[in-house]
């Protein structure tokens, strides 16, 4: 199973009436680090975002994201997802970018899930 599908088994699992109602936000490539900064704004009044470098830094290092990535084609449009919060109150929550090509889930890469 790839893990686009279990991807969408997952959303179905969940009960999402809506797939898209997880989309935050979309990205544009060229500012993926910095929007991660602001993906993290919901961490508790404690932690602090890393900065914008140091973001690059650490994610340049995990082949899957390079290789998550590397497989946007042109067209191809990158998003910011984030399960609600209800879901995140039942252990079940998720946030992170995904690939959508001609409107359909193609690839994503969860940043944090609990």
């Amino acid at each position: 199973m790839t893990l686009l599908n279990k991807f969408k088994i997952w959303l179905d699992f969940l009960g999402f009436p809506n797939k898209h109602e997880c989309l935050v936000r979309k990205v544009d490539i060229d500012n993926i680090y910095s929007d991660m900064i602001v993906a993290q704004s919901w961490l508790l009044p404690n932690d602090r975002p890393d900065d914008e470098i140091t973001q690059k830094i650490y994610m340049t290092t995990l082949p899957r994201w390079n290789w998550f990535l590397s497989s946007m084609h042109e067209g191809d449009e990158l998003w910011y997802y984030r399960f609600p919060n209800e879901m995140w109150q039942k252990l079940r929550g998720s946030h992170g970018y995904l690939i959508l090509r001609d409107d359909n889930y193609y690839r994503y890469f969860e940043i944090a899930k609990n």
